[in-house]
């Protein structure tokens, strides 16, 4: 997830992958909630499939936040959250809540949204009144879950650029410059997200060989929420086409496949290397350890 929601925004997914067979771990990030939250903390990515967050790849030359924004003016918002401004205002469990009325696309009695390009709008937010993207019970949890932790460490995720590039040009070194993910993506697109532009999602795939860009016209940049069953029937249809269900193994040792047929898993850990619907050329495999009542795995 992103900011500034936390784990239960993919509840209205959650099921779907329930029904499929999968086993769900949905976190909150750190830095968001009840997890840890440090002044400053490097982070990881992992990815299957992604709503309005876009990769753009991985650069060899650092640019200023500032430089960014010229070339992409949508988000000139990033400049606010990096600034500290917005923990400055939201002191208190009112201001929270009025900061993410306004995230939420809150409006005030005249019709005036709480953000824009640049940021959210502090004069507006007491006006604001919900939105129907967001239930009055899911605003509530926001807003103690917000409360309790604040929003730096959720917003210290767009001050660790710097780091962020020193990490990729280690990473472009251990893969000899090779800069793609190999990954198969998916990229679910609302057509009114006024962030991400149809352009950057669709020049993800310079980036992403094997790129998959599905369209929700009329979405917003909340469409899990606004629009849940055509954003399930993407990922089922997806997911199906992909062959990544949950039951499907193939490539095992034949003593291993025969152990799992017969239910007779053995009492230690068994490493098995399994591959779902992946080329040769681009073998991603998991890594799956396989206990007695259990099965997890690692990428």
């Amino acid at each position: 997830h992103g900011f500034p929601i936390v784990s239960i925004s993919w509840r209205r997914q959650i099921p779907l992958f329930l029904d499929l067979g999968f086993r769900v771990i949905c976190p909150d990030c750190i830095g968001y909630g009840r997890s840890i939250r440090s002044l400053f903390y490097v982070f990881l990515v992992s990815h299957l499939f992604t709503v309005c967050v876009p990769h753009h790849g991985i650069t060899t030359e650092w640019a200023e936040l500032e430089t960014v924004v010229q070339k992409m003016p949508s988000l000139a918002y990033q400049l606010q959250f990096v600034s500290g401004a917005v923990e400055e205002y939201a002191t208190n469990r009112e201001r929270t809540k009025q900061v993410l009325t306004a995230l939420f696309h809150g409006q005030s009695p005249t019709g005036e949204y709480g953000t824009s390009l640049e940021g959210l709008k502090f004069d507006v937010l007491p006006s604001l009144k919900r939105s129907d993207v967001i239930e009055e019970e899911e605003l509530e949890f926001y807003t103690d879950q917000f409360t309790q932790s604040g929003f730096t460490g959720g917003l210290n995720y767009y001050r660790s650029n710097r780091q962020n590039f020193e990490d990729d040009q280690t990473l472009l070194k251990d893969r000899s410059g090779d800069s793609k993910i190999y990954c198969p993506t998916l990229f679910i697109w609302p057509s009114f997200d006024i962030i991400i532009t149809k352009e950057m999602a669709q020049a993800m795939a310079l980036f992403v060989p094997d790129f998959t860009l599905r369209e929700i016209s009329g979405g917003t940049h909340w469409v899990m929420w606004e629009r849940p069953t055509e954003v399930n029937q993407i990922l089922k249809e997806w997911i199906s086409e992909r062959s990544y269900m949950s039951s499907r193994i193939t490539c095992i040792e034949p003593f291993l496949a025969q152990c799992i047929s017969s239910e007779k898993i053995p009492s230690q850990v068994v490493a098995i290397k399994l591959k779902m619907g992946f080329s040769e050329a681009n073998d991603n495999c998991w890594r799956i350890d396989v206990l007695p009542g259990t099965i997890s795995a690692e990428q």
